[in-house]
């Protein structure tokens, strides 16, 4: 006789299937071995659905009781319990979960090596501290979010007595508070930096995030949204998206997707990252496709979510400017509006759903509004090295 189809009910791990006695229930419970092979242990033949649910627990109390055996909060390192709590995790999770979990844990590489008993409060605190200055504070909250899960985890299974992270402090004290823009003279300082020292792709990434662009954006800019006019002149199209928790997402909004176009130095910044990118494609031997990313590192991928922030920290450290994606992004827009160009074109520029009460009293979108903003984009760039040529001759 073929055997009964187990249907889940609403309790994880926990099975009903149709037998000629009635109903009946049964359990998994998933774990692995002290050789890290998978397991599955199950018992079927429960009257009713809390019989079963009792049984799982003493089940999984037992399992749980052999895996702190084998495991020692003193020995064992935050890199070493990951791997089994990914394998233990792994069959509840969606596929998107899965790459937002790897993409944390990667943030967390300072600790990999530490014992999970040595990751103090105060020796946390310190990591933590030390993330505020690089990340945004959201950021810094989901990483912290998926270590609770970690160690409560490591908790659950007798790993640890008890998780002694709870009491972190995530905040930014006044004194290190970031400003949510650059002067101008400071951000002129970063554009020689970034031309003197930064790589044809890096200087590429650069010059967007100068524009407004977020750092996913960047990240996520394909052949197909780059359209090379002439020589000086190329637009650049928004398309798609990398995010901490997936390698390939749409814009945020419909008004996301949108075409910004650069002339002069810009633009032959950018013309250059697409020539070293095709190039880089094809020493391998791989077609450079419509759907080919632009920013991507020796091994053809596209560089961690992160990574605009890391190569502006540099930036930063090198012209002691504190300077992330969201900072340009902002020092963009508030010098635009103050140059005079239309808080409608600046929000359609920098792909705004939303404008908020002040810019809703600007006028509706024109030509020659969309005309003045493209100028002051790539004026800039001439005009700052006229001003340090009269301030250097002062």
């Amino acid at each position: 006789m073929a055997k009964s189809k187990w249907i889940k009910t609403t309790y994880p791990g926990v099975y009903k299937y149709e037998t000629k006695k009635g109903v009946k229930y049964g359990i998994r419970v998933r774990y692995t071995d002290d050789n890290e092979k998978w397991k599955e242990k199950s018992e079927s033949g429960f009257d009713n659905i809390k019989a079963a649910r009792k049984r799982k627990t003493e089940l999984e109390s037992k399992i749980n009781k052999d895996l702190a055996s084998t495991f020692s909060g003193d020995k064992t390192t935050l890199a070493q319990w990951y791997e089994t709590y990914c394998t233990l995790m792994q069959p509840t999770w969606k596929d998107t979960t899965q790459l937002n979990v790897l993409a944390i844990y990667k943030c967390l590489a300072p600790l990999h090596n530490t014992p999970l008993s040595k990751i103090t409060l105060a020796h946390y605190q310190k990591y933590i501290n030390t993330q505020l200055q690089e990340m945004a504070i959201a950021s810094v909250k989901s990483i912290h979010k998926r270590m609770m899960a970690i160690i409560n985890a490591a908790v659950k299974y007798g790993i640890l007595d008890r998780n002694h992270l709870t009491a972190v402090i995530i905040h930014k004290p006044e004194q290190i508070k970031k400003e949510k823009h650059i002067g101008v003279n400071e951000l002129y300082r970063l554009d020689e930096a970034a031309e003197r020292e930064f790589n044809e792709l890096q200087h590429g990434m650069y010059v967007l995030m100068r524009i407004g662009w977020r750092r996913g954006e960047v990240l996520g800019l394909i052949k197909q949204g780059i359209n090379i006019i002439d020589d000086d002149a190329v637009e650049v199209s928004v398309l798609e998206t990398k995010t901490l928790g997936a390698e390939t997402t749409t814009p945020k909004t419909s008004e996301s997707y949108r075409t910004n176009t650069l002339t002069g130095e810009f633009a032959r910044i950018i013309i250059k990252a697409y020539n070293v990118a095709q190039d880089k494609y094809e020493s391998e031997n791989t077609p450079f496709e419509s759907s080919s990313r632009i920013f991507i590192n020796k091994e053809l991928k596209t560089h961690h979510a992160t990574y605009p922030n890391q190569i502006l920290a540099v930036l930063g450290r090198m012209t002691n400017i504190k300077v992330n994606p969201h900072k340009l992004r902002h020092t963009f827009a508030s010098q635009a509006i103050a140059s005079g160009v239309s808080p409608v074109e600046v929000a359609k520029w920098l792909g705004h759903s939303k404008i908020d009460m002040t810019l809703n009293t600007y006028s509706h979108s024109t030509e020659e509004a969309r005309n003045k903003l493209i100028g002051f984009v790539n004026c800039k760039q001439s005009s700052h090295k006229s001003s340090h040529e009269t301030q250097g001759a002062i």
